[in-house]
């Protein structure tokens, strides 16, 4: 309900991960060279962003939050400096004009309801 609320009250310039389905994660297989990267990536609150990264580079397939394009690389962790718990994955050119103050309006309906908004909401991560 929330998600179809604000699609609508953001127009069409809305976050690629505001349009994807979120399904129940079951599998459990090894670990990729993705996820081992982006593990080592995540410092600021390890346990927690560890037992997430998995969740976020299934359910996010290696397109970026914003976007939603397939970066050549992996895409790179976006840490809340508040919390410092991750927001999502976002590709390297995201991640910039996020960290320099981006004005698109697919960018801030991103900080307003970032990735880890969508999966807590939808019970795939644990309570903050």
């Amino acid at each position: 309900m929330a998600r179809h609320q604000d699609l609508q009250a953001h127009g069409p310039n809305v976050p690629a991960c505001w349009k994807w389905p979120v399904v129940e994660q079951t599998t459990h297989g090894s670990e990729s060279a993705t996820i081992s990267y982006l593990r080592a990536r995540t410092v600021r609150k390890p346990s927690r962003n560890a037992m997430d990264i998995p969740i976020f580079a299934r359910w996010q397939a290696g397109r970026c939050a914003i976007c939603g394009d397939q970066p050549w690389a992996a895409p790179a962790p976006d840490i809340d400096l508040n919390t410092g718990l991750l927001r999502g994955l976002l590709c390297g050119s995201c991640l910039i004009a996020l960290k320099l103050g981006d004005k698109r309006s697919e960018t801030a309906a991103y900080l307003y309801r970032p990735a880890r908004l969508i999966l807590w909401e939808a019970g795939q991560l644990h309570s903050e």
